[in-house]
């Protein structure tokens, strides 16, 4: 069964192309700036090419609110506001196909658990380190949604730092452990250098690091003491700082994880990289 996995980002709009769960092939496409535009890249050759007798659907993944359908808020892409990506597919290759429409992190958590480091487990919480942090919870092998829809919201748990979000509360771990704000920290300097800097042992790194650790293994942990998930997986630019990260993560889970130790969690590095989204768009359908 062949099917597209749609990856809608600020910069440029990425399509995976599978049969069955294998993805064939990537391509990115910039310029789509409108839903005009959107549509017409519906229409690709790429795309009409593709379909055929085998063909079963769509997904899309878009970094925003979803909910009946819908994109209900997407602050970051402006064109994507309102907008029913749903009625939109169905126009352009009519009814007789599935269509799936989810957040972002919830995509890229599903990609994960079809074809990356979740394969081998069934419950787990993805976190994405970038210019925030997002996360995704797979429960069951089924993205966990919560009654409203918006469960998975990792990036605003409070941590107990002084830091501002730009949700505007203080405290949230991404405030201090995203990919930005730890760059921001630094100055402005890039996290792989951060990264370098730290396994050399300049002290700021090291602190820097030590800090965002420690807030993410108390993020962790109140996860973990609410649902006792406990396999983490993390993702995106910043999940590199990971090997860094570990031993202070391990610490404070088996501070604050009553009953648990560190040995109980498995905390692993997401493997998909920039593909996570399209797997997972197209795991939503078929």
């Amino acid at each position: 069964m062949k099917k597209l996995g749609i990856d809608i980002g600020g910069t440029a709009v990425k399509i995976g192309f599978f049969n069955d769960s294998k993805l064939l092939e990537c391509k990115r496409y910039a310029g789509v700036d409108t839903l005009a535009a959107f549509s017409e890249l519906l229409q690709h050759p790429d795309i009409i090419e593709f379909i055929d007798d085998s063909f079963i659907g769509i997904g899309i993944g878009v970094p925003g609110v979803v909910g009946d359908n819908c994109v209900q808020s997407c602050p970051n892409i402006p064109w994507l506001e309102k907008a029913d990506l749903m009625g939109i597919l169905s126009k352009a290759h009519g009814d007789g196909y599935q269509y799936g429409l989810d957040n972002d992190a919830n995509v890229a958590a599903l990609g994960e658990a079809v074809n990356g480091a979740g394969s081998a487990h069934p419950t787990f919480a993805f976190i994405t380190i970038g210019t925030g942090i997002g996360g995704g919870l797979i429960i069951d092998g089924q993205i966990f949604h919560g009654p409203g829809g918006m469960a998975g919201e990792i990036g605003h748990i409070a941590t107990g730092h002084e830091f501002a979000c730009n949700c505007g509360a203080v405290g949230c771990v991404e405030a201090i452990a995203s990919a930005t704000n730890i760059e921001n920290r630094a100055d402005g300097k890039p996290l792989p250098e951060i990264i370098a800097a730290a396994k050399d042992g300049d002290y700021a790194s090291l602190q820097l690091l030590q800090q965002s650790g420690e807030a993410l293994g108390e993020a962790i942990a109140q996860i973990a003491l609410l649902t006792d998930i406990r396999v983490f997986i993390f993702g995106g630019g910043g999940a590199p700082c990971l090997e860094i990260w570990q031993p202070h993560i391990d610490e404070v889970i088996s501070q604050r994880c009553f009953g648990r130790t560190a040995d109980d969690f498995t905390v692993i590095q997401a493997t998909l990289g920039n593909d996570a989204g399209v797997c997972g768009a197209a795991a939503l359908v078929g």
